[in-house]
């Protein structure tokens, strides 16, 4: 992917991303309406940016991780929405980048999850967002916030050449 299309798919996702999060974190849950828009930008933005023979191994991707998703909400260890949003996040990552990206999304689950119990901690921190539903959630992370960062870090480092 080039610079200029990983700018392009970033200005398109950046803002339901940062809504996945916001929404993660304050009610626990990403709405479908989310995820939807996730997919309505893929199928207008993807097509005019990447070679059409990329998209069906975006799509298979997508699916084995709605798949994925699937078992693992049935095994009670990943929310619904989770679920649908991770599917649609996939289908922006550069089949040749998903290790890369994989390895980002690790990275972001594991400091996402120290960093906001590490912040729910300090109670001036915690009284800026008292209703927050994820400082009260008992072994359960917010998945969206890791997912929406890593793909706007993603994007952000392929559109730098960083």
């Amino acid at each position: 992917m080039t610079p200029t299309i990983a700018l392009i798919h970033l200005c398109a996702v950046a803002v339901p991303a940062l809504i996945a999060v916001w929404t993660d974190f304050s009610a626990m849950r990403i709405p479908n309406r989310i995820s939807i828009a996730m997919l309505a930008i893929f199928v207008i933005v993807v097509p005019l940016t990447v070679p059409l023979s990329e998209i069906p191994m975006r799509l298979l991707a997508g699916g084995i991780v709605f798949a994925i998703g699937l078992v693992l909400y049935a095994l009670g260890q990943m929310g619904a929405g989770d679920v649908k949003f991770a599917a649609a996040v996939f289908l922006f990552v550069d089949p040749a980048d998903m290790t890369f990206f994989m390895r980002i999304l690790g990275i972001m689950a594991l400091t996402g999850l120290l960093t906001h119990r590490m912040v729910g901690r300090i109670p001036a921190m915690r009284a800026m967002a008292p209703d927050w539903a994820s400082w009260s959630a008992k072994g359960v992370f917010s998945y969206g916030v890791a997912l929406s960062v890593s793909l706007i870090f993603y994007l952000l480092l392929l559109a730098t050449e960083i």
